[in-house]
């Protein structure tokens, strides 16, 4: 089921804007999302133009655009639909991934000998050197010698 066809579920449920039938967290309940997604989706909804609305039902654009693109008035939102901004999703943008990996690059320098601050012990640092690769995918050697 796409995220167009959930969201009319939701509109469906909701009711009317003025007068809502059920809250979010219940519509949320009845379709397995959550509150947010539902909030998110049900405004994306109320503020789509009658284009953004059947791109969005024959899946033309992502769902990440839908919702930013629906901010939009809807003369804007039309121009947008025809060349939609690329989704911030992505190796490129993904200042959270790319902040673990510098300082995983500090850590190694500072562990493969490069001046030392006095106030890391070396073992602190490498366990924040294995937590780090942890989160970032890859499996800490030390971690791999005891698995296997």
């Amino acid at each position: 089921m796409t995220t167009y066809e959930v969201t009319t579920r939701c509109v469906i449920l909701r009711g009317e804007t003025g007068t809502p039938t059920m809250s979010g967290a219940a519509i949320a309940k009845v379709v397995g999302r959550s509150k947010t997604w539902v909030s998110r989706h049900l405004t994306a909804w109320d503020l789509a133009g009658v284009a953004l609305r059947y791109a969005w039902s024959e899946s033309r654009i992502s769902d990440d655009a839908v919702l930013r693109i629906a901010r939009l008035p809807h003369a804007a939102q039309a121009a947008a639909i025809r060349n939609p901004t690329p989704s911030r999703r992505g190796a490129r943008h993904r200042p959270q991934a790319d902040a673990i990996k510098r300082a995983m690059t500090e850590l190694d320098r500072y562990l493969s000998g490069a001046p030392r601050d006095a106030l890391v012990e070396p073992t602190y640092a490498q366990g924040a050197l294995d937590a780090l690769r942890w989160v970032a995918g890859s499996m800490p050697p030390r971690l791999a010698d005891i698995l296997t």
